[in-house]
């Protein structure tokens, strides 16, 4: 079986056991594969941990979970001193399969709490993979840091330079898709009762190791050389300055694209991954979205613009229920009920030309995944303007519908 393949069987067999998580299993296998790290920022209870220690066992290497604070000291990401060798005066480590020197795929929790003298010292663990201290320099066999944190650093000048030694970086949510939440209560069921769901054969260091260097061959052409010279131009004359490092590196992720597809060769396509890498601000994260797609996939950017409209009305939704539940008069719920249908519309001409394109795209995969997901959206927000305004035609075929695809009714 090609390497590919199997890393492919993992990632099918994570994106069975996580509800809404296939951005971030597919960004997972990228890191693992490209040798780099990964971020995930988000809220207490949305799988973060849980799907990185999935990731990290899925490989028989030595793999190292710490959560980190303020206090939390030195020796327990690198190991105590060796007393015997102080006594000759010398300082060294003692350290294990389960330290910071020696474990290959790494989860640091709450990233940005830990020390300063922790985070100085993993600066060249993380970049240059080697240790540096004291009487200690040798290099380390880190393949990549899965780190979590709730929330961005508010000491951005203090931990610029830590933050920038992860490549990928994603925002991560709540469950919103009602069948995918449907997903995740039946898959917590079913892990207290011991169901398991396979991963595939479990895979080695060498594995790792080959399929970077198979992931490494693939042929970066030079008219792909030159979109990436146009995107940072354009992301440049829009603010958005990514650092040297971070472009360079991020023609590892283009390569890995393309291998997991299988080919040798890489595309416009392949820069679509990039959205994760080049945002430094999330600020930053939809301009960077809409300049990829303009260029690799306008079907794609169409659906973005389309998904804004649906985002746009929910917004206006939930205004419009605060004011009315607050106001109270029957005038105001009329108001509702007339606005609820002007959204209707447009939610009907949404999904109207979402379906015209998922036809056009009925055999690319990949622009495929992205209109289903704003159908979704749009059946979700049809769904609320059906409940808080009128329970219309659109609304009863909204919840037919969405009950057929959660339950399977």
């Amino acid at each position: 079986m090609e390497l590919h393949t199997k890393f492919g069987l993992l990632q099918e067999g994570l994106n069975d056991r996580y509800a809404e998580r296939t951005t971030e299993i597919d960004l997972g296998i990228k890191g693992l594969v490209a040798r780099q790290h990964v971020l995930q920022i988000g809220p207490p209870g949305t799988a973060k941990s849980m799907l990185a220690h999935d990731l990290a066992t899925a490989f028989d290497v030595p793999y190292m979970r710490k959560l980190l604070g303020k206090s939390t000291p030195p020796e327990e990401m690198f190991g105590p001193y060796d007393l015997a060798a102080i006594k000759e005066s010398k300082f060294r480590r003692v350290t294990t399969d389960r330290t910071a020197q020696r474990a290959v795929i790494q989860f640091w929790d709450e990233i940005f709490k830990s020390s300063a003298a922790i985070r100085n010292t993993m600066l060249t663990i993380l970049n240059e993979r080697y240790y540096d201290h004291g009487d200690e320099f040798y290099t380390v066999p880190l393949i990549t840091v899965f780190a979590a944190s709730n929330e961005l650093p508010d000491d951005s000048e203090e931990s610029g330079a830590f933050f920038d030694r992860f490549l990928l970086r994603r925002f991560v949510s709540y469950i919103k898709d009602p069948s995918q939440f449907v997903k995740m209560m039946r898959a917590t069921r079913n892990r207290a009762d011991g169901t398991t769901i396979d991963l595939g054969p479990v895979m080695t260091h060498a594995d790792l190791l080959e399929a970077h260097a198979e992931a490494m061959q693939v042929v970066v052409p030079t008219s792909l050389e030159e979109a990436l010279l146009d995107l940072r131009t354009t992301l440049d004359l829009e603010g958005i300055i990514a650092s040297d490092r971070r472009w360079g590196e991020s023609q590892d992720i283009i390569r890995v694209n393309a291998w997991q597809d299988g080919r040798g060769k890489a595309d416009e396509s392949d820069i679509i991954p990039l959205q994760h890498v080049l945002w430094e601000d999330p600020s930053h994260i939809k301009p960077v979205l809409r300049t990829i797609l303009a260029m690799a996939s306008p079907v794609s950017h169409r659906v973005v613009d389309l998904t804004d409209q649906v985002e746009q009305i929910e917004a206006q939704l939930r205004e419009e229920v605060k004011r009315v539940n607050v106001d109270g008069t029957e005038k105001a719920r009329s108001e509702l009920r007339e606005q609820g249908i002007e959204w209707f519309t447009k939610l009907e001409g949404v999904m109207k030309e979402l379906a015209g394109l998922q036809e056009k795209t009925k055999d690319d995969n990949r622009a495929g995944a992205v209109i289903e997901e704003a159908m979704n959206k749009t059946e979700q927000v049809t769904l609320l303007v059906g409940s808080d305004a009128m329970k219309l035609t659109s609304y009863n075929n909204a919840l037919s519908k969405m009950r057929e695809r959660v339950f399977g009714e």
